[in-house]
């Protein structure tokens, strides 16, 4: 991985020798191999290929990964030349490129890079990459490289990161509690907050900042994917709500977003069979960090008014329950 300079700066502040590929989507492959850590047919496989290489990374599993990367760089040929074909090789090529360079141990697995390569192409929404620079990248790993990089300043460079970090944090410090709550909505939250506390000047302050916010993007359409119906209690509700903040700065701060956000909240319509005048309709316009904070002021009052409202009836009760015989 080329050496973070911070005197090599471009225009508006990024880091031209920044090196996205392994700092970027690292957590890519770590979330890959857990998920096949829960997989029997995968666990309990028979094949060679993969038991024997359940071991560091030695030369020759590396030699297998780079075979990979090569058997996935080459010319088309007609018939498989379109746009689904030419995603499918460099997400492929690109995530065996990641479980590479990764420090922590992968074993040679089709399988893995299988898994880590549907995510890489989300990621950078490659089904919506320039077609001519795909067929480049399917030729050269340089080129997919290049490709990568070019698709995650696009979708994710963030307009003023000072301001998208404070609404963050504004929103963090406002979130509904996570404590008890199902493993889609820790992970909402930690998103939230792994964004809200860095800080401009961070080493690799930008490929965070970039990678943070997929990981934010992903996680919240996680959470929101199973919650769409409208929720009865106000509690589900307010997490769902929290949610669509997190959206909603996003789509601000973060224009790259803007239309996988809005197919995420058209989603959200379509399954609650809402138009815009009704109750439920989510509008991202009536969301965001000020939206929290007014709810969790609100929540804070209700809470307040609630212990008031039980002190004075302890207060009662105990009276009654010490007054002198005579009083009674």
């Amino acid at each position: 991985m080329k050496e973070h300079n911070d005197n090599n700066v471009g225009q508006n502040g990024y880091k031209e020798d920044e090196d996205w590929s392994f700092i970027g989507f690292e957590e890519l492959a770590k979330e890959s191999r857990e998920a096949l850590k829960k997989d029997d047919e995968y666990k309990y496989s028979s094949n060679p290929v993969i038991e024997d290489y359940y071991k560091s990374i030695e030369e020759e599993n590396k030699q297998a990964y780079k075979d990979y990367i090569d058997r996935h760089h080459r010319p088309l040929i007609a018939g498989e030349d379109g746009q689904k074909e030419r995603r499918e090789m460099v997400s492929k090529a690109l995530a065996a490129q990641l479980l590479l360079d990764s420090p922590i141990t992968y074993e040679y697995s089709p399988r893995l890079i299988t898994f880590v390569a549907q995510r890489v192409d989300k990621a950078l929404d490659l089904s919506n990459a320039n077609f001519d620079s795909l067929g480049d990248a399917v030729e050269s790993h340089e080129a997919a490289k290049n490709l990568m990089n070019d698709q995650i300043i696009k979708i994710y460079k963030v307009d003023k990161p000072e301001e998208y970090i404070e609404k963050m944090k504004t929103l963090y410090d406002n979130l509904m509690p996570k404590q008890g709550r199902s493993d889609e909505y820790k992970a909402f939250h930690n998103s939230v907050g792994k964004i809200a506390k860095l800080k401009v000047g961070d080493p690799h302050f930008r490929a965070k900042l970039y990678m943070y916010t997929f990981d934010l993007m992903r996680n919240t359409e996680g959470y929101a994917k199973g919650k769409k119906s409208v929720r009865l209690r106000p509690a589900g509700r307010e997490r769902f709500n929290n949610s669509m903040d997190a959206l909603a700065i996003m789509k601000k701060c973060v224009p790259g977003t803007g239309k996988m956000i809005d197919d995420i909240v058209d989603r959200t319509n379509e399954v609650r069979k809402v138009g815009k005048n009704d109750e439920y309709y989510v509008d991202l316009a009536n969301f965001g960090e000020q939206r929290a904070l007014k709810a969790s002021e609100e929540r804070k009052q209700k809470e307040l008014a609630k212990a008031k409202t039980n002190d004075k009836k302890l207060e009662k009760k105990m009276d009654n329950k010490y007054k002198a015989p005579g009083l009674m």
